[in-house]
């Protein structure tokens, strides 16, 4: 593992002798760019596979390393940079481009990945939604969005990220683990008879309104979780017939999720001792008592 992440101490290894560079071909390595130019020729004539990739950098700037990288047995792809087109809600044609790239060649073996996306239509729906499901084996998938896709959606009181979201989940069949970031709408709805692990960040202003969730296990939700929790009771205790986006959370919550352990890494087990579900009350307590009780 330690020489999987260190590019240059691999290429001294395989200078040392015939059977070192013989033995360091068939290594998957873990690659961060930019690099080095001199890492970065060596990658490229060794056709050495990669097996992991990082990449934070505006994709202009790093496309002529990355494109030539075997990227065949790639399992693993971190592509956040925030390269957005400044005018315009979608990424940079040069990101885009890269994204492809790794479409072509890595569709078959990537199972984790990590993006900047956007909301523009393809030929037949989202292109995000075309390129993500091509990704057929993908297990982990985390979805950034922008502030400016954030605001427009907003202000439009448009749902095409629910939509985007709805046709991804549709789609992968083997997709565990969902994490997105900035989501657009102020409402979200998940389904997914999968998806073990979920969580939704920098997006304190968007509300779960419905899950049907049976197989998770874990859920992160926004980072001021005991506010969230404090607006749910406030607006139960205060009911008057108005519609409520809080009211309702712990019921969809429980309903939804009913193998759910953990909220934000606290432990809520789904069941008793005695093996049937812990009910409702006891779940609504358990969660006031962690999350409100023992932090004022």
């Amino acid at each position: 593992k330690y020489f999987c992440s260190d590019v240059r101490q691999l290429k001294n290894l395989a200078e040392t002798c015939r059977r070192f560079h013989q033995v360091v071909l068939k290594v998957p390595v873990r690659v961060s760019t930019p690099l080095p130019e001199e890492l970065v020729g060596w990658l490229q004539g060794s056709r050495l596979p990669v097996h992991a990739i990082t990449n934070k950098e505006i994709a202009a700037y790093v496309q002529d390393q990355i494109t030539p990288l075997n990227l065949r047995k790639l399992k693993t792809a971190r592509l956040v940079s925030y390269d957005y087109q400044s005018r315009r809600c979608e990424v940079t044609p040069h990101y885009w481009y890269l994204l492809a790239h790794f479409a072509r060649h890595s569709c078959s073996t990537l199972k984790r990945l990590e993006l900047n996306a956007d909301l523009a239509t393809g030929v037949k729906s989202f292109r995000f939604a075309d390129l993500i499901t091509s990704f057929s084996h993908l297990q982990k998938l985390s979805l950034h969005f922008s502030a400016h896709i954030e605001l427009k959606q907003r202000i439009l009181q448009l749902k095409d990220a629910q939509k985007l979201l709805d046709i991804i989940l549709a789609e992968l069949k083997n997709l565990k683990i969902l994490n997105i970031f900035t989501f657009p709408p102020v409402t979200i709805r998940l389904e997914s008879n999968v998806l073990t692990e979920f969580g939704l960040f920098k997006s304190e202003l968007t509300h779960i309104i419905h899950l049907n969730t049976p197989s998770l296990r874990k859920l992160h939700v926004e980072e001021n979780f005991k506010k969230l929790l404090l607006s749910n009771l406030i607006e139960r205790s205060a009911y008057n017939g108005e519609p409520s986006v809080h009211r309702h959370l712990f019921s969809v919550v429980y309903n939804g999720c009913p193998n759910l352990e953990y909220i934000n890494k606290r432990r809520f087990p789904a069941q008793a001792d005695h093996g049937s579900r812990v009910s409702f009350d006891t779940w609504t307590n358990q969660i006031k008592e962690k999350f409100l009780i023992r932090h004022q």
